[in-house]
């Protein structure tokens, strides 16, 4: 574990209050809260390390899905917090070390939620934690909310924070193994998804949640989501250890995934690092005879080649934060001096190059060769940067700081995504300086204050080269399929024009249907649909059953093979074969309408606002409609989701579970504030089907 340095120096004052009961709140206490607590800032870092043997990870579902979000709240910029709608529960804290030491505490709490009063959650003896246990009750709908917070010192003094909460709607289980890492996954729509399972990349602090890359990639995760897929994201408890060893977590967790979901191959990859980690997975499993059981394997905008940080802000960083643990392990850990292709705490590349050495000669060239199809994805167009010069000005505040200037070097020009915003604009990349806690330990009684420095910058360096993105060689990609943005963007960034034709790589593949029995109305899309008893070595041998009642269309853009093993039961069953060349998924407003024996039949993905599906009354009704702001809903059926979204098919509103799961005699009122007034479109979710209508909100 790494800490600041002043760790060690306390005063007298903080000493005797060390002594004083209950000052820590204690993590064993916060973890009888919640089994998923996470950092979303940090003031500490916890360096461990995982197994590289697959075999050592054991997973298991978790009955506590909450999601702990711990806020450190002694530096005072403003940050994003990314929480799940009704499932979450903040903890604000100034602890510098998981055991409790820490360098003010806290005697009173006050909170403001989007420019409202201030109220107070806590008042008392001095805690380092206080838990603000309601916080799911006051950001009910998804989207961007305002958090102040007010603090009181020991010393009586008084400071404000202030955070921008992003909600996003909550995942459907928990996983977690012995090791610490986490699995949340987000269900589709239908009762027959495929499992997407989906790696972070680089998190040196671990503060960038499976929330977090949720809200970054919602655009591409509600598309996924609406085609069938089970979005599973990985966070890795330990980011910056060895590349190898994530590896072996992320295979154990990709044949944990298949095994749950009755051994079924699933899609694989991840992004940024996260693309390395599960290319280096896929790689070492079929080179030492075992593969993954998974079908696609995806890498979004990873340094398959490596990573560009800027040498001259590297070297800066290095320099003027010697001595500072906390701050220098933003770059001085395993992963990091494997991943840059220059690196200032391993200077001559030895260990990037050996890692990379290894990883290119795993299985011939380094990548899975029993998978359908590898997918390369650059967030960059093979446009040369047109930045130059200066880009990043380092200005200090505090006594002994001056002004440093950086300009671009030649491998920060080059075609690729750019730095992303933060790696620049918050702590500890660049603005953490030992000059800082020397001022701190002088002045004691202003704990909670950090001299900070101004950082301007003008341009974007390169970040993922566009070659390294795609692994190209010799003009060649060794992906099998690539797809790049026709303007580049920031690394962490999604460009809108790819999130299509992702979808239709993972969608239009060829889908083996074997020993399930499929009972509802589902729709199967694929380039070949190969169905039967025994059809694939993927999957146990077993009938294919078409059960009484359901409502199946099968559509393919190649071909259809039904085989021994497909069985059809009932006078009420429907299925229906069709083959289309031009067949593509589209994702938001172009509709995808198909019919089966007359009835119409809505695919899960959003209805044009032009052409809503109206919802049947013997199932659903919404009064009054038009509203002036409150609705009421009555159903036949249990209610899963309701979201209402815009003309442009984005996410308004959801209406959290927790008031439709109390609804008495399935009738249920509800008020949408801050709806103005127009036209709008309600989901409704119940029991596998999806149903939307218009809905006007009056003045």
């Amino acid at each position: 574990m790494k800490n600041k340095p002043k760790n060690t120096s306390l005063t007298i004052i903080q000493i005797l209050i060390i002594l004083i009961p209950l000052v820590t709140y204690g993590q064993k206490k916060l973890n009888g809260i919640c089994d998923d607590w996470k950092q979303q800032t940090a003031n500490y870092v916890v360096i461990g390390y995982t197994s590289d043997n697959e075999d050592d990870y054991v997973w298991e579902e978790l009955s506590n899905q909450l999601q702990g979000i711990h806020i450190y709240v002694n530096p005072s910029q403003i940050v994003p917090v990314f929480i799940q709608l009704n499932n979450n529960v903040i903890n604000f804290s100034t602890r510098s070390s998981p055991e409790g030491l820490a360098y003010t505490w806290m005697t009173k709490v006050k909170i403001s939620v989007n420019g409202g009063d201030y109220f107070e959650i806590y008042s008392g003896s001095s805690k380092t934690d206080v838990v603000w246990y309601e916080s799911s009750d006051y950001f009910p709908i998804c989207g961007e909310h305002n958090l102040r917070v007010n603090i009181t010192d020991e010393f009586g003094m008084s400071y404000n924070r202030e955070y921008e909460i992003k909600v996003i709607p909550a995942s459907s289980k928990l996983y977690k193994d012995n090791f610490g890492n986490t699995l949340r996954v987000w269900s589709g729509n239908n009762p027959h998804n495929i499992p997407f399972l989906f790696s972070e990349g680089f998190d040196a602090y671990e503060t960038n949640t499976q929330e977090m890359y949720y809200y970054v990639a919602q655009d591409l995760v509600s598309c996924i989501v609406e085609y069938g897929f089970d979005v599973y994201l990985l966070d890795n408890r330990f980011g910056t250890q060895d590349i190898k060893n994530n590896a072996a977590g992320f295979n154990s967790a990709v044949r944990y995934i298949s095994n749950i979901n009755n051994d079924i191959p699933i899609v694989a990859g991840g992004v940024s690092m996260g693309g390395l980690i599960s290319r280096y997975g896929f790689a070492m499993a079929e080179d030492e005879g075992n593969p993954l059981p998974a079908y696609i394997f995806i890498s979004v905008d990873s340094p398959q080649q490596g990573a560009v940080v800027s040498k001259s802000l590297q070297d800066y960083k290095k320099e003027n934060q010697a001595g500072d643990g906390f701050a220098e392990h933003a770059l001085n850990n395993d992963a990091a001096k494997q991943l840059l292709n220059y690196s200032t705490y391993d200077p001559d590349g030895d260990i990037h190059t050996s890692f990379f050495t290894e990883l290119n000669a795993l299985n011939g060239n380094g990548y899975p060769h029993l998978t359908q199809k590898n997918i390369g994805i650059s967030f960059s167009s093979n446009t040369i940067n047109p930045n130059t010069g200066g880009w990043l000005k380092v200005t200090g505040t505090g006594p002994f700081v001056g002004t440093e200037t950086f300009d671009l070097e030649d491998e920060e020009k080059v075609a690729g995504s750019y730095l992303p915003i933060d790696l620049t604009s918050m702590d500890p990349m660049v603005i953490r300086l030992p000059i800082y806690w020397w001022i701190e330990f002088l002045f004691p009684i202003i704990p909670l204050y950090y001299p900070t420095i101004s950082i301007e910058r003008t341009s974007d360096p390169t970040y993922i080269p566009y070659t390294s993105a795609l692994d190209i060689v010799n003009g060649t990609s060794k992906f099998d399929v690539t797809i790049e943005t026709s303007q580049t963007t920031h690394h962490d960034v999604l460009p809108l024009d790819i999130i299509e034709p992702i979808v239709n790589e993972l969608v239009l593949s060829t889908k083996f249907i074997q020993n399930t029995t499929l009972d509802s109305d589902l729709n199967i899309v694929g380039s070949n649909i190969i169905a039967g008893r025994n059809v694939t070595n993927l999957v146990p041998v077993g009938d294919v059953v078409i059960d009484n009642g359901a409502n199946v269309r099968i559509t393919a853009n190649e071909s259809i093979n039904l085989s021994d093993g497909v069985i059809v039961r009932g006078e009420n069953t429907n299925l229906l074969l069709s083959i289309d060349a031009d067949y593509s998924v589209s994702c938001g407003s172009k509709k995808i309408e198909k019919t089966i024996n007359s009835n119409e039949y809505s695919s899960s993905d959003y209805l044009s606002a032009k052409k809503s599906y109206e919802i049947p009354d013997n199932e659903i009704k919404i009064f009054p409609n038009p509203t002036l702001g409150n609705i009421t809903i009555e159903t036949t059926s249990s209610i899963k989701s309701i979201e209402i979204l815009n003309i442009n098919h984005s996410l308004v509103m959801c209406i959290p579970n927790k008031e439709y799961d109390s609804a008495e005699d399935n009738l249920t009122n509800f008020d949408l504030p801050n709806l103005n007034a127009g036209i709008y479109i309600i989901k409704i979710t119940v029991l596998g089907k999806t149903y939307f209508t218009k809905l006007i909100v009056k003045d």
